[in-house]
Formats: structure tokens, C-alpha cells, sequence
């Protein structure tokens, strides 16, 4: 009877670990991998764009809505949108955000449509390879928008035009990282 007990355990245990590993290395191969950022550098980034209460907030894999939540507690952003797809990082979204200023996307960063939902802040924290392939996109908006003040946190956005760099420690990283202003 113990060797049920224990074999099933093993085996319950193997699934779940096996589906959280194909859940986070799908994403990553997808898109970006869900890795939250210190509240403190979203701090500094919200900062350095003036956010306040007539700002909409747009985050682009928003991951557990951090950054929304901050934009809203922290800034009195008029309203907070993030996209996501990543199964994981919703439930933890759902789990922390209760504010009806914040609406949460389920949809890929890919999907966005600058001409169907314009921010008055675009925030990025991405990876390289990631924010290459959205250049097109994010450069269309700021034509749209051309007050369009777009936040570029650790990485920088190819081929666009830099207005301020700040450097902020990051306490995850242990060191120093960029946050851009386009």
C-alpha cells in the first residue's frame, strides 16, 4: 500500500512539474518568460514619465500586473491595461488585483493594435529579440501618438530615438539597469 501512495505522489508530482516547465518554456519560446521586475525600477520608470491621473497605462506582457498595480496604488493613473497570455502570471494577476481601474488582456503583446487602443504610456519590460519584433508596431503608435511616451525598462527599443536614459539599481539583478524614455 505504501509503494501506491508513494509512486502516485511521484507521479502527481512529475506531472505538475512537467506542465509548469512546458508552460514557462513555451512562453519563453513564444514570446517572453514571465520574470517580475523590481517594484523600485517600476517605480523610477513611472516616474521619469510623470505618470499621473490623466495617463492610460498600457504594459505589454504585464506578467502579474505589477507594474499596473503601481501605476494605479502608486501614481493614480486614470487606467491600467495589460497583455498577457502565460497561464501562470494570470492567476497570480487575479490573486492580487481587485481595482476595477485595472483591465488585464488576454491576448499575446503581438495583438496589440496601436489605432484600437492608444495609451498615454506605453511600458516595456522585454527582451531583446521581443522588442525587435515589436519595433514596427511600438514606431507605428508613437506616429499615431506622437505624445506617446513610451518606458523601455533593462533593454532598450532598436532603431527608435532615445529622449532620457536614467540608471536604477535593480534588486533582483544586483546591479545597475537602464530605463529609456522614446
Amino acid at each position: 500500500m505504501i509503494y501506491i501512495i508513494f509512486f502516485g505522489f511521484v507521479f502527481i508530482s512529475l506531472i505538475f512539474v512537467l506542465g509548469f516547465l512546458f508552460v514557462y518554456l513555451y512562453h519563453d519560446f513564444k514570446g517572453a518568460p514571465f520574470v517580475g521586475c523590481d517594484p523600485n525600477v517600476i517605480r523610477e520608470a513611472f516616474k521619469l514619465v510623470k505618470a499621473n491621473n490623466d495617463d492610460v497605462v498600457l504594459d505589454l506582457g504585464s506578467g502579474d500586473g505589477r507594474a499596473l498595480r503601481i501605476a494605479i496604488n502608486d501614481f493614480n493613473v486614470k487606467k491600467a491595461i495589460g497583455y498577457e497570455t502565460s497561464p501562470l502570471p494570470i492567476f497570480i494577476h487575479y490573486l492580487l488585483n481587485h481595482n476595477k481601474k485595472i483591465k488585464l488582456v488576454k491576448k499575446s503583446f503581438y495583438e496589440w493594435n496601436p489605432k484600437n487602443e492608444m495609451p498615454t504610456i506605453l511600458y516595456l519590460y522585454l527582451l531583446p529579440k521581443v522588442l525587435e519584433k515589436l519595433t514596427l508596431q511600438i514606431k507605428k503608435a508613437k506616429k499615431i501618438n506622437p505624445n506617446l511616451k513610451i518606458i523601455s525598462l533593462v533593454f532598450q527599443i532598436p532603431e527608435m530615438e532615445v529622449k532620457q536614459t536614467i540608471k536604477t539599481y535593480h534588486r533582483g539583478f544586483k546591479k545597475e539597469v537602464g530605463i529609456w524614455l522614446y
